[in-house]
């Protein structure tokens, strides 16, 4: 789901998505995708997209906001990490 985002396009998906239920929350909750339930439900958002050039700019950019602002994540866990294995840190 991150590789679209992260080029700035809407982001669509299926019913199952236990292994990346965060995501997919965060997706959903700032405008970024759609979840659609099956093969008509991806036809008629891709129509929706296609039809509009705004929405998808939109959704677009929602996408690539949410990429970026978790950008270094990784990084500042590791960080508070070795802080609190370092003798005298923390």
């Amino acid at each position: 789901m991150l590789e679209p985002a992260a080029l700035s396009r809407p982001v669509l998906f299926g019913p199952n998505t236990a292994n990346v239920a965060d995501i997919a929350h965060k997706l959903l909750e700032c405008g970024a995708a759609l979840r659609v339930a099956d093969e008509a439900g991806l036809e008629t958002a891709l129509k929706r997209l296609f039809d509009d050039p705004d929405e998808r700019t939109r959704m677009g950019q929602a996408s690539f906001e949410l990429v970026r602002s978790g950008q270094g994540a990784v990084g500042r866990t590791l960080d508070l990490i070795e802080r609190q294995l370092t003798p005298g840190a923390g």
